[in-house]
């Protein structure tokens, strides 16, 4: 319907409080800084601080609030979650799901986890990963690359072990989400370490990891390992792709 359904329990209003008091929140301070700025007749915000609501943030306000429904629904919870445009709101939307006991089911923990990683908060989607009763390679992989994209390298070698001991074995998105994770956070030789390692347990790249995988080559300067890696291209058959072709080029010329 698009509308906001009312709460029906003392537990989903004590959901829907929580999230409304949120984005109140979020638009008083908002509009506080609006009027701030107009009797400045400049801007009037410190360094640092939130800019001005937009009319694209109120429109990304309203597109999640379509999707919220207290009792929360299992069902326009990962819409919601999607369209999220706050950490807070996301916060207090799990919340609002773990007082209506449905936090756990694996739609809405899978959607959880994606949008805390969204968003940076990767302690958080480590909690939901955590709360998961059923783990999959999916979750696993998504928090592994975060861990990687941040430059936390040990953090997302941990991270895979523990999935392993979980009983979930890593597949090629997980290799790849490591190495292309690795490689832009700045920790090239992790990354060129992860990738010898991958080969190793038999896994091969596709493009967009090749691609990743030599521009980690070339920042070590390791022109053996580079030279391995073309050969694979030629035999793969991704030598003609755009970005493998730049790849190649920039690893060639910075070994």
């Amino acid at each position: 319907s698009g509308s906001v359904a009312q709460p029906s329990s003392p537990d989903s209003r004590a959901g829907a409080i929580l999230l409304s008091r949120s984005v109140a929140s979020r638009a008083h301070h908002r509009k506080r800084l609006d009027r701030r700025r107009r009797a400045s007749g400049g801007d009037a915000r410190r360094p640092g601080a939130a800019k001005p609501m937009s009319s694209s943030s109120s429109s990304s306000i309203l597109n999640f609030l379509r999707h919220v429904s207290f009792p929360p629904d299992p069902r326009l919870l990962p819409s919601a979650l999607k369209s999220c445009p706050a950490l807070r709101l996301a916060r207090a939307l799990h919340a609002a799901a773990a007082v209506a006991g449905v936090s756990r089911d694996a739609f809405v923990a899978s959607s959880l986890l994606h949008a805390y990683l969204r968003f940076g908060a990767t302690a958080d989607a480590r909690s939901v990963l955590d709360g998961m009763p059923h783990r999959t390679v999916v979750g696993w992989s998504a928090l592994i690359a975060a861990h990687a994209s941040r430059g936390d390298a040990e953090g997302a070698w941990g991270l895979l072990e523990r999935m392993r001991s979980d009983g979930v074995e890593p597949n090629v998105i997980t290799w790849n989400g490591l190495v292309s994770g690795l490689n832009r956070s700045g920790r090239a030789r992790d990354a060129v370490l992860a990738l010898v390692r991958m080969h190793g347990e038999g896994f091969l790249p596709d493009a967009t990891g090749v691609s990743c995988a030599l521009s980690a080559v070339g920042d070590v300067g390791d022109v053996a390992v580079g030279e391995q890696l073309h050969g694979y291209v030629v035999k793969a058959g991704c030598r003609l792709d755009a970005c493998v072709a730049t790849a190649l080029i920039d690893m060639y010329g910075k070994c």
